[in-house]
């Protein structure tokens, strides 16, 4: 799949000469040529960057940026500025504003496709280590609900002993106390199966909750 790179700059002819050749070395581009119709993109399903010029007219880039961080993460979607030299004052503030990098005009495609390729660099490891972190979270929620359960378990299963020896305990009700602890007991081995693994993946239980995928019988 390719990368998505949304561009906004009121400059048309700069804008669509640096996107076709972006194009060319494989990047998918869309052009916006105006702060006001960025500011109403939905970044999220757009890009997977966003290329955007600090001096525009009406909405400046500095406002685009300020919308689009209202709800994108900086680390998540990179956004890099395209600014003269002269704007430096420019660039201190996007920086702050939550700019993730920038590139001076006249562009130099071989510098602004080196610095597009760090940033989604450090987005992929941001995605990764978010996610390596999410599973440790829940390795560790599991071991510990395996550990609570096992504990009650265990006395359970040591009081139906108890209940065997005694002649007035009913068989069909012991049968079935047994098989529900049984089951209870398989579900907590196959989730602590899932700490083993290296991936988590999740099954649909209700509207916007999941439930941690266990084997089925």
């Amino acid at each position: 799949m390719k990368t998505k790179i949304f561009y906004i700059d009121d400059d048309k002819v700069l804008s669509i000469a640096t996107a076709e050749l972006l194009k060319k070395r494989g990047y998918e581009v869309e052009l916006c040529h105006s702060g006001e119709e960025a500011s109403l993109v939905d970044f999220n399903t757009k890009a997977d960057l966003i290329l955007l010029d600090i001096e525009m007219p009406s909405l400046s880039g500095i406002e685009v940026l300020k919308v689009i961080r209202r709800t994108e993460s900086k680390n998540l979607l990179p956004v890099i500025m395209v600014s003269s030299n002269e704007e430096g004052e420019s660039i201190v503030e996007a920086l702050r504003e939550g700019a993730n990098d920038y590139v001076t005009k006249p562009v130099n495609i071989e510098v602004l496709e080196a610095r597009i390729r760090t940033q989604l660099e450090i987005k992929k490891l941001t995605i990764e280590f978010a996610s390596k972190k999410e599973i440790a979270a829940l390795n560790a929620m599991i071991t510990t609900y395996n550990h609570e359960i096992n504990n009650p378990l265990t006395i359970a299963f040591g009081m139906m002993d108890k209940m065997k020896r005694d002649e007035s305990y009913s068989p069909e009700v012991f049968e079935k106390m047994k098989k529900a602890l049984v089951r209870v007991k398989d579900i907590v081995q196959k989730i602590r199966s899932v700490t083993e693994e290296n991936h988590i993946s999740f099954d649909e239980y209700i509207k916007d909750s999941k439930m941690v995928k266990l084997d089925k019988d």
